[in-house]
């Protein structure tokens, strides 16, 4: 490095000046790089006549030439070796004041960095500091100099961990990690920095330079976000995925001798509360439930929600009559809840089922378990637990899962199934762009038998595969219909296995010959990330045919950007549970805007579900979210495609669609149309 500026000039022009004195000659002429500097006199005299140069070096770089000039063409007398070795010392001076500059200029670098910077002796006495240490800790460079860097110890390491860390800068490796530290003022603060060993010129360690960085703020985000990640945003009690990751742990405990149980509470005629009080109610009662059972059940226990009215909780070591006992505590505790919402009671009463863990059973056959216990409870006449295998706790033997596959069975052989539609909006114009097709269970009584009682038996004894084989078929028939209709199909986890299927779908597709766009499919986060590689297989296959495909529920499960950027999806569904309250609660409304702003980056369009009211509206739109869906602008209802449809072909539809079925799929077993029942979306 070359010095530059006034105060490289002043030194050169001192020099030039001492130079024309000594060998009395009119005029000195310094040249370093562009710059020339001169002695003062002669200046402008044109009798000056160029005497002497003499190159400016340091040892291969040339820095520059010492000119020397007379007054007309007579030489003047100077000893050329005596101003060699004068040139020479000027060329050591510009590179001695050109390391004074460079260590002023680190220096003025290292005091103004952003990041804390601490300078040690091999010893660990602290040498320097910059400022940036000072505001991070709270020590000044005087309370610290010649102190050792263990005054910021917090105390949340353990001795291994600073032997560890010892021990690589010892051996002259960089050392680079995250620990907590102490401020002056005794406050903990999370540290992430880099240790440098320094040696000198013989080789050993002489010195340690450590960067520091505050990264307290980005740990609270990183654990906020864990949380969120685990936790239900509605209780805060952990969610199903935390849930899952849990029962692996109480089953290994099992296979070792401690006993467990696993209880599955649902709400009773939890429907009821959101259709006669609202959604609101409803979710002040579930959250109030939770904290009711968190207070019930005993340290070491774990409770979690799994999603809608249903909440899992899991005893460990306990035997049968402790884990009745604690589930019995439980409903009590829910039956005495005196929940009121504006002003009026609502009765709450629960209903669980109850298994016990010994080891035996993998985590799918103990769902099923409880499950089932719990359908019995439901069945005997809720407000009840039953226990599995059927005890004196829960009377009669029921063989609940045979019951409910052979009802499953039985309807997709008899064809009673029905498909509601509920309207995707544009929000921008509030036009009807897309249906949702949900499936719906006519029962052998005619009533409708909602989605949650019959899909999770479906779901775990492979069923599902046929019911989205029925509701495609069903759609297809619909679409070719109606020519200006556009729908969404739901598609189960369990049917990214089955390669039958999509051929069978590719293949009724291209017979179809419909315009690109008007058929999508919707496939839930969870079962997206459980099986990755299926997910990326049916989007890409059905994508080339022209369909559109939806992530489902969004928000609930992985919630992981980095697969919403992998799989090739047209549309992101926000789950509910962020929408209901998204005018009121700031946190679920900074969640829908990230996922907005994160899907239209990936070039994707969102749709908000379980759109409530005009105020969940006015916001999303606010946010920038292209489509709503919910109860603001209809339920799923049969009728609700009638705009479609051209007058008087509304019976020979219902004819086409039962033609794989001995009665028609829209229609119930007794002959008349199938009641729209009120359910969530």
């Amino acid at each position: 490095m070359i010095l530059r500026g006034e105060p490289r000039d002043a030194m050169l022009q001192f020099i030039a000046e001492r130079l024309a004195a000594s060998y009395d000659v009119p005029l000195v002429a310094i040249h370093v790089g562009e710059a020339e500097i001169r002695s003062s006199g002669g200046a402008a005299d044109p009798e000056l006549h160029l005497a002497l140069t003499l190159p400016l070096t340091a040892g291969t770089q040339i820095l520059g030439a010492l000119t020397l000039f007379s007054r007309g063409a007579a030489a003047p007398e100077v000893d050329e070796e005596e101003l060699r070795g004068f040139a020479d010392q000027v060329a050591l001076s510009i590179i001695a004041a050109a390391d004074q500059q460079q260590i002023r200029l680190l220096t003025v670098a290292c005091e103004s960095a952003a990041n804390a910077i601490v300078v040690t002796r091999a010893d660990g006495a602290i040498e320097w500091i910059n400022p940036a240490f000072t505001q991070l800790t709270g020590w000044t460079a005087e309370e610290v100099a010649g102190g050792n860097p263990r005054i910021l110890r917090s105390g949340n390491h353990s001795r291994a961990f600073y032997r560890q860390m010892w021990e690589s800068l010892l051996a002259g490796q960089v050392w680079r990690g995250e620990m907590y530290n102490r401020r002056k003022n005794g406050e903990i603060y999370a540290e992430e920095q880099t240790i440098t060993p320094v040696r000198d010129a013989s080789g050993a360690i002489a010195h340690f330079v450590a960067i520091k960085q505050d990264i307290t703020e980005r740990k609270r985000q990183e654990e906020q976000i864990r949380h969120l990640a685990m936790h239900d945003t509605l209780t805060n009690l952990p969610n199903r995925r935390a849930f899952h990751a849990m029962l692996e742990r109480v089953l290994w405990f099992a296979r070792s001798g401690t006993p467990a149980a696993i209880l599955v509470v649902d709400v009773d005629d939890f429907k009821l509360v959101n259709d006669s009080a609202g959604h609101a109610a409803g979710d002040q009662l579930l959250s109030d439930l939770a904290q009711a059972l968190e207070r019930v059940v005993r340290p070491g226990d774990f409770i979690a929600r799994l999603g809608g009215d249903e909440f899992v909780v899991l005893l460990q070591s306990v035997g049968a009559d402790l884990a009745f006992s604690i589930a019995e505590r439980l409903r009590l505790v829910a039956e005495h809840l005196g929940f009121e919402y504006e002003g009026l009671p609502v009765h709450v009463s629960i209903s669980i089922g109850l298994a016990h863990i010994d080891g035996t059973a993998d985590a799918k056959a103990l769902l099923a378990r409880a499950d089932s216990a719990l359908y019995s409870a439901k069945e005997r006449g809720k407000n009840r637990t039953i226990a599995y295998p059927f005890n004196e706790h829960g009377g009669i033997q029921l063989a609940e899962a045979s019951e409910w596959l052979s009802r499953i069975k039985s309807a997709l052989r008899d064809g009673r199934f029905a498909l509601l539609f509920q309207p995707v909006i544009r929000l921008g114009n509030g036009e009807t762009e897309h249906y949702e097709a949900l499936v719906r269970m006519i029962g052998d009584d005619g009533q409708d038998v909602l989605p949650d009682r019959f899909l999770p038996f479906a779901e775990r004894y492979g069923l599902m595969p046929q019911i989205d084989r029925w509701v495609f078929q069903q759609v297809l028939r619909t679409l070719q219909q109606r020519p200006t209709l556009r729908l969404f199909a739901n598609l189960s986890g369990a049917s990214l296995n089955d390669e039958t299927l999509l051929s069978y779908i590719e293949e009724r597709i291209r017979g179809a010959g419909l315009a690109p766009g008007r058929l999508s499919f919707e496939i839930t986060e969870s079962a997206a990330v459980a099986d990755f590689a299926s997910a990326r297989n049916w989007i890409r296959r059905l994508k080339e045919l022209g369909c559109l495909f939806a992530l489902d529920d969004f928000g609930v499960g992985f919630s992981s950007l980095g697969y919403l950027r992998a799989l090739a999806v047209d549309y992101v569904k926000i789950d509910r549970t962020f929408i209901r309250d998204v005018d009121t609660n700031l946190t679920n409304r900074a969640l829908v805007q990230a996922v907005n702003t994160v899907a239209h980056t990936l070039g994707k369009e969102v749709i908000a579900e379980g759109v409530e009211t005009e105020a969940h509206a006015s916001v999303l739109r606010e946010i920038g979210v292209e489509h709503g869906q919910g109860y603001h602008w209809g339920r799923p209802a049969l009728d609700v495609i009638d705009a479609h449809l051209v007058e008087g072909h509304w019976s020979a539809a219902v004819s086409a669609a039962g033609e794989a079925a001995s009665s028609p799929p829209l229609m119930n077993a007794g002959g008349t149309p199938a009641r729209t029942p009120a359910l969530r979306a």
